[in-house]
């Protein structure tokens, strides 16, 4: 088998920041037709059962379109929480609280990546003092008929492609998918998730096509960022 050169594109990403009126950061947030919405409480006050003596509890709830939470939330709520406990100077606010609620919109695939970029601009909204931004990538290896025929084999040649931001049926004929959340300072693996195997070579070139979409995420947050700002200070309607 052989890989097929990638052309680094990224799903549209849209984003509506203080969206809610309780929360103290909250946004709308979307990477193509996946759509989520994440809201921050905090730093505040919680049970004395809860508080840590030297840093803040972080919680999340993850919250299905229809239904109650199950097990697969729970995977992704653990997720998200090992995440923001990295990147959150939780130190600066002990004995308190953040929780943090992602309410899914909509599920079109990659459904994880939009959630932890969307709690990533909710913190942001919500003033958390981070130590780092963090960028979710998600990418699937998909294999497809190479138009060459291989000589030693007498058969078509199966050729892989790398695909960013996978649909929902891209990820469930997917030989592999991995996600990568990436640190704006270094470009450094916060966190990888992997579904499948794949040889060290490819895993490579999937990291380097992830960090080259990683510089188009944060480049997103700060014009998102960006127009919150001028749009609060100026009292304009910025689109």
């Amino acid at each position: 088998m052989k890989l097929q050169e990638v052309n680094v594109t990224i799903k549209d990403m849209k984003c509506e920041q203080n969206t809610l009126r309780n929360p103290d950061g909250s946004v709308d947030y979307s990477e193509g037709d996946t759509n989520v919405v994440a809201a921050v409480y905090g730093p505040a006050d919680c049970r004395e059962s809860r508080q840590l003596i030297d840093r803040c509890a972080v919680e999340v709830s993850f919250r299905p379109k229809d239904g109650i939470p199950g097990v697969a939330e729970r995977f992704l709520e653990n997720t998200i929480k090992n995440i923001c406990e990295t990147v959150i100077i939780t130190s600066l606010h002990p004995r308190s609280q953040i929780m943090i609620i992602v309410q899914i919109i909509q599920d079109y695939g990659s459904l994880l990546s939009c959630a932890i970029n969307a709690v990533c601009m909710a913190l942001q909204d919500a003033g958390i003092s981070l130590s780092c931004l963090p960028a979710a990538v998600l990418v699937a290896i998909t294999e497809k008929d190479s138009e060459e025929e291989n000589p030693h084999l007498g058969a078509v040649e199966k050729e892989q492609e790398i695909v960013i931001f996978p649909s929902r049926k891209e990820e469930s004929q997917a030989s592999a998918t991995l996600l990568f959340v990436l640190d704006s300072v270094k470009k450094d693996t916060i966190c990888t998730l992997c579904n499948g195997t794949l040889p060290p070579a490819l895993y490579e070139n999937c990291l380097s096509v992830a960090r080259a979409a990683s510089d188009k995420i944060f480049t997103f947050y700060k014009e998102s960022m960006a127009k919150k700002l001028f749009t609060a200070t100026s009292g304009l309607s910025v689109k």
